[in-house]
């Protein structure tokens, strides 16, 4: 049952109040009773019909809320909590007075197109990779605001953006990075001389011998390194809570156990004893001094992959190294030199 109520004073608003059994009563106020009328009217039909869906928490919630129990909920149990707290701080600014219901496709085009003529990053302009990463999170946190919180949220705004983003080009494509290491490239690294004692060298030769990522190295224990069946423990892998696996197992070639063999013995137990963030920064350096350019620590992975390929390995073979379930991830991962495969051809003809 819908009644309106009149004005208490002149110029008041007229307010429409709707009491349905198996319903929670729902109110609004409006500027004239017609519009009152209206509204009460469509609702009950909607109530009758059982397609009505109160929308009254998201309306009330704002994205910062959203984003603030996100953080909390989500973000803090992620490997990549430090960084994608930093861009939850970046979206809050940009959407975090808007409601969830206020949050249309048409509000984060206008935000995130504004962000890609405006942001910087680290070379200049802002790259649409930083943006798509960015509203990706936006949309992680509505769905799981909706699936999980059961804020009758009535579509992903951010979801609907990015398509309409992208059919108009807003929004570039995402770019596959492909970097391997050039010739002479690799010669270069290990010739820099070092004036201070630094691992970064043998972890380069290590990564590119066993495609481990850089926290699964900053992470190595020497318990975990098997002598007799040469053999490398990882007992977690970036992936385990996707595929329900607890780490992996690799095989170490007998490279890779001379640079072991190389390393001086902790007390503490670690191998390496570098933090990730140490990697990434020696890394830079080392590349800086070698002359090598938009080269990153990630790219060694996609470089050993690809090199366990040319050594003639089957797809289950490389999947024990780089810890792949998905055939279509572990295919961004390789990239095979054309000209490596003309040499085996005519090697093969010969």
């Amino acid at each position: 049952m819908a009644f309106i109520r009149s004005p208490r004073k002149p110029g008041g608003k007229y307010e429409a109040v709707i009491r349905k059994r198996g319903y929670k009563p729902v109110s609004r106020s409006f500027r004239t009773k017609k519009m009152a009328e209206d509204w009460a009217r469509n609702l009950e039909d909607d109530m009758t019909q059982s397609v009505y869906v109160d929308t009254r928490r998201a309306e009330r919630m704002t994205v910062e809320a959203m984003l603030d129990r996100f953080q909390t909920e989500v973000t803090e149990h992620r490997k990549g909590a430090y960084v994608e707290k930093l861009r939850i701080k970046t979206l809050k600014a940009q959407y975090g007075t808007y409601t969830l219901s206020g949050l249309t496709a048409d509000v984060v085009i206008e935000k995130a197109t504004m962000r890609l003529r405006t942001g910087k990053g680290r070379k200049g302009k802002l790259s649409a990779d930083t943006v798509r990463r960015e509203l990706s999170i936006l949309s992680d946190a509505i769905s799981t605001a909706r699936d999980s919180w059961k804020i009758p949220v009535k579509e992903n705004s951010v979801h609907a953006a990015i398509l309409t983003m992208g059919r108009s080009r807003t929004l570039a494509p995402k770019r596959k990075r492909a970097r391997r290491l050039k010739d002479g490239e690799e010669v270069n690294l290990m010739a820099v001389r070092q004036m201070n004692p630094s691992l970064i060298k043998p972890m380069v030769r290590f990564a590119l011998e066993t495609t481990l990522r850089r926290n699964e190295l900053a992470m190595m224990q020497r318990a975990h390194i098997n002598r007799k069946d040469c053999t490398l423990l990882i007992p977690e892998s970036k992936t385990d809570w996707k595929t329900g696996g607890e780490g992996r197992t690799i095989p170490l070639s007998p490279e890779a156990l001379k640079i072991l063999d190389s390393l001086p013995a902790r007390l503490d137990g670690k191998v390496w004893g570098i933090r990730s963030d140490s990697i990434t920064q020696a890394f830079i350096r080392l590349c800086r001094a070698a002359g090598v350019t938009d080269l990153r620590w990630h790219d060694l992975r996609h470089e050993a992959t690809s090199r366990l390929f040319e050594l003639g390995m089957s797809i289950m073979d490389v999947c024990v190294f780089t810890g792949h379930k998905d055939m279509n991830m572990l295919k961004r991962y390789t990239h095979p030199d054309p000209a490596r495969i003309a040499e085996r051809m005519a090697e093969s003809l010969s």
